[in-house]
């Protein structure tokens, strides 16, 4: 399967859940669904990485999976449960002082996981380890604005149809 590469470095949420669905047995491409994505989680380029209301809800509330739960602070084994259910996760990290980021793990291979998206560095569908995984799920909160405070990491488990 060719996943979706982010196109910026902010689209990270909106590129995570279209990868989903196209893992889940949907036709999807950029070009054809990135508008609608972005409209309908309300995508804002300075805040894309934190997991906006629209964002929990549309993963959370989505009839195109089988299954979705999430899980504050996960481990590398909740992930590695995750996917030897048949599942694929949707992760939520910190990445910098008030910017997270978001990227898609399908499957295990090995000792390792394959992640989509998991930073601009990368390739787009990259082999990381569980050591370097990891260090990525540390916990950490902090204040993105005055109304809200968002805590990392996050995973969101999903099925197929």
């Amino acid at each position: 399967m060719r996943y979706i590469r982010n196109q910026t470095k902010t689209d990270c949420s909106p590129t995570a859940i279209l990868n989903a669905l196209k893992w889940s047995g949907y036709h999807i491409t950029y070009k054809k669904d990135n508008k609608w994505i972005k409209r309908l989680l309300k995508y804002n380029k300075y805040s894309s990485g934190t997991p906006s209301s629209f964002t929990e809800s549309y993963i959370s509330n989505n009839p195109n999976f089988k299954k979705v739960s999430s899980k504050l602070n996960p481990s590398v084994n909740d992930i590695n449960k995750a996917l030897r259910r048949g599942n694929a996760v949707i992760v939520g990290i910190k990445i910098h002082e008030n910017r997270g980021h978001i990227f898609f793990i399908d499957k295990k291979i090995g000792n390792k996981f394959n992640a989509i998206n998991f930073g601009r560095c990368f390739p787009t569908e990259c082999l990381i380890d569980s050591k370097v995984l990891k260090k990525s799920l540390k916990t950490v909160k902090w204040k993105f604005d005055t109304t809200i405070c968002y805590s990392y990491p996050k995973m969101w488990e999903i099925g197929r149809l």
